[in-house]
């Protein structure tokens, strides 16, 4: 389930930058854009995020906003 990796690193992504800024306070919201594509479960992504995002302090209270982009093609 490639899907908890994905959360992970998000979440990775949000402490980092965190400490990196010296941020005191928590995040409130993380909004990602996953395209159609992709073969990402968006159900699983979001509980895996719900399920890890307590291992990570500054997150416990962050919620993870998904939202699937139609494919498209030009020709």
């Amino acid at each position: 389930m490639h899907e908890s990796k994905i959360a992970r690193s998000i979440l990775e992504v949000l402490a980092y930058r965190m400490t990196e800024h010296h941020y005191p306070y928590s995040t409130a919201a993380v909004n990602i854009r996953v395209g159609e594509f992709r073969d990402v479960d968006l159900e699983g992504l979001l509980f895996a995020f719900d399920a890890l995002k307590e291992g990570y302090p500054n997150c416990r209270r962050c919620e993870l906003i998904a939202c699937l982009m139609q494919a498209a093609a030009r020709c």
